[in-house]
């Protein structure tokens, strides 16, 4: 018995519910999206019960497992500065681990891989606008309703550019490979990749913008000076995606994004911090302080008092916060899904946006968001889902097929 088709709709709308949720401070929202998770691999597992099917694996299974067990020895050895914090990441850790798992089978089809895409594509254009729009006039309200401490920055459900930037990095991909591979309607992607792209502009996310811009160059460049027949209709919509982010830049406004591309000193504040995480780092580097416990162990590393200008509640650097809270083994089980994310981006170029997600948590801290990081772990194993199986050359009277692995590279009819 396979899960019935909406069950790949079901975690889509789990993704999009937190992060349209991302902004509320209770713990409500995230409640829900943990328990509705394992609800649907309670569903898988009655399923494969009563009708056993192939599974989906893959090694970034492994990593994911071993940060996993990372934060339980933390407990078992008590070797945390807040076992609450540190159980916490645990479960944090274990949904993510669902996600990943779940998505790899629930995405196994390429039909249904492309539709989760498209409609991700889609949120993240209708998102774009209506955060546009909200940065420029609803004074720090979400969805020009809900108010917050802040009085400006906030984009659509979040609260911080950056983490909106990041949402845009991660869906960018998806509607740039649409444009690229749509027959019928390649120009409306296009636009719709446009208008996503400005909206980061006008988010003034330095990161952000620059990193989209890479993404962009990734897609569109390699057509800009091919003069073979087939390119020209690339070559047509990467001048109408052109016209069209240059307008919508305009209309955005970037003058804000201008301003912080000049300011003398980018890493102002931050580089205190990443001082202060550094030195816990090496105080540290075995079991660390425990994961989730580094807003609580920060203050007595703190090398600069911010007022109330910046509040600390991680390090700007989700590589060394890890490094922080796990000590150096769990920074490098981290590690292993950003670059296996690196090989599957090769052979899925959609999944471009989960490379760029963790380059960005160099300078500032995506992942310590539920909400993105568990968007990221389903795109990987989206990724990794299109690799094929390795094919044995056997008749059907041999043994059963193996489970799947990501273990070849893809031919494009997966994708």
């Amino acid at each position: 018995m396979k899960l019935p088709p909406f069950a790949a709709a079901a975690l889509a709308g789990l993704l999009v519910f937190g992060i349209l949720t991302d902004w509320v401070p209770s713990r409500w929202p995230l409640s829900l999206i943990q328990g509705g998770v394992f609800l649907l691999a309670l569903a898988w597992l009655v399923g494969f019960v009563r009708d056993p099917q192939p599974v989906r694996t893959c090694w970034l299974l492994w990593p994911l497992a071993g940060a996993l067990l990372w934060g339980l020895l933390q407990l078992t050895l008590y070797s945390t500065e807040s076992r609450f914090e540190t159980w916490e990441a645990v479960l944090s850790l274990l949904t993510a681990l669902a996600l990943f798992f779940l998505a790899s089978q629930l995405l196994a089809s390429a039909e249904t891989r492309r539709a989760f895409r498209r409609f991700l594509a889609g949120f993240g254009f209708l998102l774009s606008i209506v955060s546009t729009l909200q940065l420029a006039t609803s004074g720090g309200k979400v969805f020009w309703i809900f108010a917050t401490q802040f009085r400006s920055d906030v984009a659509g459900p979040f609260l911080n550019r950056d983490h909106f930037a990041s949402l845009m990095v991660l869906l960018l991909p998806l509607a740039l490979w649409e444009t690229l591979k749509e027959k019928r309607r390649p120009a409306l992607w296009g636009v719709m990749a446009a208008v996503m792209f400005a909206s980061v502009m006008a988010a003034a996310s330095r990161a952000g913008a620059l990193l989209v811009t890479a993404e962009v160059a990734w897609f569109l460049l390699p057509f800009a000076w091919r003069s073979r027949p087939a390119d020209r209709p690339v070559r047509t919509v990467a001048l109408r995606f052109a016209l069209t982010a240059m307008l919508a830049i305009t209309l955005a406004g970037g003058e804000v994004l201008w301003r912080r591309f000049r300011d003398p000193d980018p890493f102002g504040g931050r580089r205190q911090i990443w001082s202060a995480a550094w030195e816990m780092g090496r105080q540290r580097p075995g079991l660390g302080f425990g994961l989730g416990a580094w807003p609580l162990v920060y203050p007595a590393y703190a090398t600069a008092d911010f007022g109330t200008r910046m509040v600390v509640n991680h390090a700007h650097n989700d590589w060394l916060e890890w490094a922080a809270e796990g000590g150096l083994p769990f920074a490098l089980l981290m590690l292993a899904p950003a670059v296996g994310s690196v090989w599957l981006a090769l052979r899925t170029p959609w999944g471009l946006g989960v490379v760029a997600v963790f380059v960005h948590s160099l300078v500032d801290f995506p992942l310590q968001k539920p909400s993105l990081a568990y968007l990221l772990m389903v795109l990987l194993a989206a990724m990794a889902a299109a690799q094929p199986a390795k094919q044995a050359a056997v008749t059907s009277e041999a043994r059963p097929a193996r489970p799947m692995r990501c273990a070849v590279p893809l031919p494009a009819a997966n994708l």
